[in-house]
């Protein structure tokens, strides 16, 4: 129930100030484009990109557990569904470079999460989740929510409701 309460506070607090905001940059316009479509082979494309990432994780997690934290299995799933999709429709290469600076960073970030000392940080509490929320609106909050999985001991109503608070 204390999900739901902070999911209703945090819609309040962060959802109608945000829409308002968006409705003065970008308002709802009364008639939109009418030549807009469904490009349904792209859609058909994330379908099987999914269904490839999902069919292989089933598939390592029940014939292979104990290798399937060894190697990057859907990662590898989901590039063969990428390129072997690519002739269909072609990806926009072009995008790639802007978003391997944002990538690289998140990655390094991951990476310091998980070298650091789990057992030196401090006790799971409601203090430590609320600055998990404040620090998360600095740091990326994926790292952090990782040392909070690692820790464990927290009320996780709370914990999301605070990184994913500070986060918008």
């Amino acid at each position: 129930m204390h999900a739901y309460v902070a999911a209703g506070v945090a819609l309040l607090v962060c959802g109608v100030p945000a829409s308002l905001q968006q409705q003065r940059f970008a308002p709802i316009v009364k008639h939109a484009a009418k030549n807009l479509s469904v490009d349904w082979a792209r859609v058909a494309i994330v379908g099987l990109i999914l269904a490839a990432a999902i069919v292989t994780n089933v598939f390592v997690n029940i014939e292979f557990p104990q290798v399937g934290s060894r190697f990057p299995f859907i990662g590898l799933a989901v590039w063969f569904a990428l390129l072997a999709t690519a002739p269909w429709r072609g990806p926009d290469w072009s995008v790639l470079p802007g978003a391997l600076r944002g990538t690289l960073f998140l990655l390094c970030l991951v990476l310091a999460a998980s070298l650091m000392p789990v057992e030196r940080l401090p006790a799971a509490s409601w203090h430590t989740a609320f600055g998990l929320g404040f620090v998360s609106a600095v740091f990326d909050n994926i790292p952090l929510t990782k040392l909070a999985l690692e820790q464990g001991g927290y009320d996780w109503g709370m914990l999301a409701y605070a990184v994913a608070s500070a986060a918008r």
